[in-house]
C-alpha cells in the first residue's frame, strides 16, 4: 500500500488485511505523493496486489513534500519537469528544495518556520495547559497499521473548532501550496509509472479519498474540480486494468464531523470509509 498520512488515517489497513486474509505492507513519507512513493515501489517487487491511495490534496502539484529532495533523485525531477513542460516559477520552487537539503546539514530548521512555531506552541501548551486552555496545532503523523488506542487528536472533529483555529489552519494550508492546485506535472507522471509497474506485478486498486467540506469549499473551485476529474480520467484511460474505488463520492463522508483536520479523516470517518471500501472490494471477485 502506498499513500500519505491520509491513507493511514482514512482506512483501517489492519481490518482490511484481516478481511482479505492477506498481509498488507506499506511505505510512506510525511506529506508525500506518488513522486516519493515511486522510489520505494521497487522494494515491493513480490507484491501481487497493490493499493495506491490518493486525494486532491496528495496529487496537487503545488503541494511539495519537505523530504522530496532526500528521496527523489535530482535527475528524475529535472526529467519530469522537462517532460511536463512546467513553467519556470514552479521549476525554480521545486529545484530549490535540493539546495535547501544541502543547507539543512548545517541549519536543520531552514525553511521550516511553521513547524518550529507549531512545536513551540505545543511545548507552551504542555506547560500551561493545566491553568490556561490552548488549542493544539499539532500536525498529522503516520499511522499505518496502528493497533494502539487512537491518538486523542484523531477523535477530534473540525466541526468543533473555534473560528480562530479554523482561520489559522486554512491560512497555513493556503501557504503550503500557494493557494493553487494543478494535477498535470511530476506527480501525475510518477503516478502513471507506479500504476504501470503495479499492473505488471499483479492486481491494482486505486483509492480516491475525500477531503473535508471546509477544504473543498475553500480550495476546490469548479475549475479545480474539473481539472482533477479530467486528470483522473486520463490516468484511468492509460492504466485500464486498475480497479478504482471513489470514496470521495461516498455521500456520508461529506461532513466536517468525520475529519480531525482539513484533509485527514478521524476515527469515525475511518470506520465509514473502511466499511464502504470493503463493500466495493467484494464486488470484484478477482480480489482475495
Amino acid at each position: 500500500m502506498a499513500g500519505s498520512s491520509l491513507a493511514g488515517d482514512g482506512l483501517s489497513w489492519k481490518q482490511i488485511g484481516d478481511v482479505l486474509n492477506t498481509r498488507i505492507g506499506g511505505w510512506s513519507v510525511a506529506g508525500s505523493s506518488p513522486a516519493e512513493w515511486e522510489l520505494f515501489q521497487s522494494r515491493a517487487g513480490q507484491a501481487n496486489l497493490t493499493f495506491l491511495v490518493v486525494s486532491p490534496y496528495d496529487l496537487n502539484e503545488y503541494l511539495l513534500s519537505d523530504f522530496r529532495a532526500e528521496v527523489v533523485p535530482l535527475t528524475q525531477t529535472i526529467k519530469d519537469l522537462w517532460q511536463s513542460r512546467a513553467d519556470w516559477p514552479f521549476c525554480k520552487r521545486l529545484l530549490s528544495f535540493y539546495a535547501l537539503t544541502c543547507l539543512r546539514t548545517l541549519f536543520p530548521t531552514v525553511g521550516r518556520a511553521e513547524g518550529v512555531m507549531v512545536g513551540v506552541r505545543e511545548k507552551v501548551k504542555g506547560l500551561v495547559g493545566s491553568v490556561y486552555h490552548m488549542e493544539s496545532e499539532a500536525g498529522p503523523t503516520l499511522s499505518l497499521n496502528q493497533t494502539g488506542s487512537a491518538k486523542e487528536s484523531k477523535t477530534e472533529k473540525i466541526s468543533n473548532w473555534s473560528e480562530g483555529r479554523m482561520v489559522r489552519r486554512i491560512a497555513a494550508m493556503r501557504g503550503d501550496f500557494q493557494g493553487r492546485h494543478t494535477f498535470n506535472g511530476p506527480k501525475n507522471m510518477a503516478f502513471l509509472r507506479m500504476l504501470r509497474q503495479a499492473q505488471e506485478q499483479g492486481r491494482t486498486v486505486v483509492v480516491v479519498l475525500p477531503v473535508s467540506p471546509v477544504y473543498s469549499k475553500e480550495f476546490l473551485t469548479p475549475d479545480v474540480t474539473r481539472e482533477f476529474e479530467e486528470s483522473l480520467a486520463e490516468v484511468q484511460h492509460r492504466a485500464p486494468q486498475a480497479r478504482w474505488v471513489r470514496l470521495d463520492q461516498v455521500g456520508k463522508l461529506n461532513s466536517n464531523d468525520y475529519f480531525w483536520d482539513l484533509v485527514h479523516m478521524n476515527v469515525y470517518g475511518q470506520q465509514i470509509a473502511t466499511k464502504a471500501f470493503l463493500a466495493e472490494l467484494r464486488k470484484t471477485p478477482s480480489l482475495p
